[in-house]
């Protein structure tokens, strides 16, 4: 970086994509849209909560920041069961899951840093449905 004084902070990013939502937009758009816009309205419900920020959503990505890691854990906890009951409800084929990867570091307060960070969370957790990028992991296990 420049010699540029920038904002920096520590901070918890939060970033969960549908799994096969592709797939879904082919089999059926409008259904796939309404469930998205459910699953989405019920994660901000979530993160705001958890004293969250949501950053950006864009098509099926949610980004949010949260100052605490462990709040941000929560809340991914949280959201998973919210989309796993609305899950109840649809039929296999249907179905929505996402994937959430949190990740803490110290970032620079613009958005394209925030989603550069978030983006290399994204690609470690492809086929998971949660993973915490945290140096200090051990210590949640205490909470």
């Amino acid at each position: 970086m420049s010699d540029e004084n920038y904002k920096r902070k520590l901070t918890a990013i939060l970033s969960a994509d549908a799994a096969g939502y592709s797939r879904l937009m082919g089999d059926d758009e409008t259904e796939t849209i309404h469930t998205l816009k459910n699953h989405c309205s019920a994660a901000k419900i979530r993160i705001d909560h958890n004293r969250g920020r949501v950053i950006d959503i864009v098509g099926d990505n949610i980004l949010a920041e949260f100052r605490s890691v462990l709040d941000a854990v929560i809340c991914a906890t949280e959201i998973q069961r919210e989309v796993e009951k609305w899950n109840k409800q649809l039929p296999d084929k249907r179905k929505m899951e996402f994937r959430i990867g949190i990740n803490v570091s110290d970032v620079v307060e613009k958005m394209a840093e925030f989603m550069a960070i978030a983006s290399i969370s994204q690609h470690v957790y492809k086929s998971l449905r949660m993973l915490v990028v945290f140096a200090f992991l051990e210590r949640l296990k205490t909470k």
